[in-house]
């Protein structure tokens, strides 16, 4: 996103600004195409701490993932309303591969099984690669010798202990923070630049809104 004023987004406020520049300037990460459309719209880059630069780049990581995802999503929605005759079902199919890319089975769409579909939307949501690995982990233990052994790791904060059974002890535990494990789910990176493409659709969509809305 890109406010006209740090404070006023922080606070919701939509009055006139007073604020100074600096008051106004806000600290983040941005990608690249970001960035772009943030100078196209007269922000000014003020300082740079770091930067990370790949030489690669590839449109296709993830297109089969998304793709199958996709086109499952897809025919599981069934035809548009406006999709009344055999003609127009046509021409919508043959639309969507010339946007999308994707294929759709005129038998599949007369399906419509909307279970199928929030699934398949969750699936193409989740792979984003941006989970938080700071989120409090839950272990249960039925020894004495197991509780002992978990609540003396040095590299472990307990939050809580409960007893959910008379036989066994719930344990709500974090990792400290210079011992957070590696998780080969994540990649900052990868998180960053679906959430910038996504964010610029919605920039996109709401330019028309307005000297109010948000950019």
């Amino acid at each position: 996103m890109f406010p006209l004023c740090r404070c006023r987004a922080e606070n919701l406020n939509q009055s006139p600004c007073e604020h100074s520049d600096e008051e106004r300037s806000m600290i983040r990460t941005w990608v690249t195409e970001e960035l772009k459309v943030g100078v196209q719209n007269e922000y000014r880059v003020t300082k740079i701490f770091e930067v990370y630069h790949f030489r690669e780049k590839s449109s296709r990581l993830f297109k089969s993932y998304i793709d199958l995802f996709l086109k499952i999503k897809q025919e599981n929605s069934g035809y548009p309303s406006d999709c009344t005759t055999d003609e127009k079902k046509t021409a919508y199919i043959q639309q969507y591969y010339e946007k999308e890319g994707v294929q759709l089975n005129p038998a599949e769409i007369q399906k419509k099984k909307k279970k199928i579909r929030e699934a398949t939307s969750c699936e193409i949501g989740i792979e984003w690669w941006g989970m938080n690995i700071y989120k409090s982990q839950l272990t249960c233990v039925n020894s004495l010798p197991s509780f002992n052994n978990l609540i003396a790791v040095p590299t472990k904060n307990i939050k809580d202990v409960y007893l959910p059974t008379p036989e066994v002890v719930a344990i709500v535990w974090d990792s400290k923070k210079d011992f957070i494990p590696q998780d080969t789910g994540t990649n900052i990176f990868l998180a960053a630049f679906t959430t910038a493409w996504a964010g610029l659709k919605l920039i996109r969509n709401g330019q028309a809104g307005g000297s109010c809305s948000v950019s």
